[in-house]
């Protein structure tokens, strides 16, 4: 029943009256989420679409991207990039807050904590957040990450910057340069377990397994890292892929050596 009477579906053509109604729904449906995607994509590439800032950004009353105004907010965020150019790594950047007791704040984007500030303990999955955060460096940017489908359902994926939807250097107040964003990827490239100097040589290293360096994903395609388990009184090797799942609760792709 809708509007237009009442249908019996027992009907052939009742039913085939409804079946059209149905696919004209499903079509009209398309058409207005593909046109409220323009829109939004529309809005990106101008740098008009409002998304959730990083911590040490806000909007200002003109819907522009401006720094906080919260002193100590801005002197967190100075910190850790000084502190991450004198150390060269984001493990040892870390663990020089927990040192000294630094905190970084974050900023609640909804719920009814919308606005508020909270100041919480530095862990290594926030650093590389922020360190691979072009908006640091001036740069406004949608689409970084996009969704494909894969046979396990949707996935996203980190995709290269000429086919991010907007990329608009110099967009906002920066806290480093863009040259300085660059090496910093540079260094957590070099540094990373997937990525990293020693994965691509793959020389044998310490321990009784004997595929070190050797063993490729089937995936990903980089090199597997090791870890052993203690099986009674002997060792077990495991060859691990930890691209995308360094100090994070996630499964890996593992291998029973």
């Amino acid at each position: 029943m809708d509007e237009d009477g009442i249908y019996d579906t027992n009907d052939f053509n009742d039913r085939l009256l409804l079946g059209l109604k149905g696919t004209m729904s499903e079509a009209e449906i398309h058409f207005l989420q593909s046109r409220m995607r323009g829109g939004m994509l529309s809005k990106a590439r101008r740098g008009e679409l409002k998304k959730p800032l990083p911590i040490g950004y806000v909007y200002d009353e003109n819907d522009k991207i401006v720094m906080d105004p919260d002193l100590q907010v801005r002197n967190a965020i100075n910190i850790f990039f000084k502190t991450f150019q004198r150390t060269g790594s984001a493990f040892a950047t870390v663990r020089e807050f927990r040192k000294q007791g630094l905190k970084l704040p974050t900023r609640f984007h909804k719920g009814f904590r919308k606005g508020e500030l909270e100041w919480r303990p530095f862990v290594h999955s926030r650093a590389l957040q922020i360190l691979h955060n072009p908006m640091y460096a001036g740069i406004y940017c949608y689409g970084r990450k996009q969704t494909k489908k894969t046979v396990n359902g949707k996935q996203h994926i980190n995709v290269p910057v000429e086919s991010w939807h907007a990329y608009m250097p110099d967009a906002h107040p920066a806290y480093i340069t863009k040259d300085e964003f660059e090496e910093n990827e540079k260094k957590l490239k070099e540094n990373s377990y997937a990525y990293g100097k020693d994965r691509k040589k793959g020389p044998a290293r310490e321990g009784p397994a004997l595929l070190q360096g050797a063993v490729i994903c089937g995936k990903c395609g980089k090199r597997m890292s090791i870890r052993y388990r203690q099986n009674y009184l002997k060792l077990v090797p495991v060859y691990t892929c930890l691209k995308n799942n360094i100090l994070i609760l996630a499964q890996n792709r593992q291998i029973l050596g």
